[in-house]
């Protein structure tokens, strides 16, 4: 019987993830307390090709999975500069770097429908060891101010069927309005609140 490499990452992940909920429990008002992050949130620049890579580098095999349906192995020249050279109206692009060192943790980004100028796509990725920290619940909060500043009002995502973090997190920026599936992948579609 041969075992799949992305199974036993995904599973190790699901696991971790359920050991910090028991941990959080079992402290009371833990997962309610926030401290102020090391970190600044900031639009992304289009020398930020560096930053970019380094994010996905700090990604897992199960996170890669999750963000691009694939076990993606790097980011090509040109998606590098897809992802940083935005308009910052129709493509937006904010980079979360620690304070103290200036590294990379996170990217969220929405590129609106052109056919449909107040739906957006949404995407959101930390690396691993920044991941169940605060970290994606910010981006998506300043990722959502600022596409509602934008005009937009509708948002979709496109994840793994068991991506259930990345699900909370935009329950936690929209009023969830529609989930379309295909195989393991699943789109949701979301009213910005």
């Amino acid at each position: 019987m041969t075992i799949n490499p992305l199974s036993l990452e995904l599973g190790a992940e699901h696991r971790r993830d359920l050991v910090q909920r028991a941990a959080d429990h079992r402290r009371p008002g833990t997962a309610r307390r926030r401290r102020r992050l090391p970190l600044r949130v900031r639009q992304i620049r289009p020398d930020d090709g560096r930053l970019v890579a380094e994010i996905f580098a700090g990604l897992g095999l199960a996170s890669r999975f999750s963000r691009y349906l694939t076990g993606k192995p790097r980011l090509s020249a040109a998606e590098l500069r897809y992802f940083t050279e935005v308009d910052h109206r129709d493509h937006e692009a904010l980079i979360a770097v620690t304070r103290n060192r200036g590294e990379a943790i996170g990217v969220a980004r929405y590129v609106r429908d052109r056919q449909h100028p107040t739906h957006a796509e949404v995407a959101i990725e930390v690396v691993d060891d920044w991941q169940n920290r605060g970290v994606g619940s910010l981006l998506a909060a300043r990722l959502s101010a600022r596409a509602k500043h934008e005009g937009i009002s509708h948002i979709t995502a496109l994840m793994t069927a068991d991506n259930v973090r990345s699900r909370r997190l935009l329950e936690r920026i929209g009023t969830l309005t529609g989930i379309t599936r295909d195989g393991a992948a699943v789109t949701y579609d979301a009213v910005l609140t």
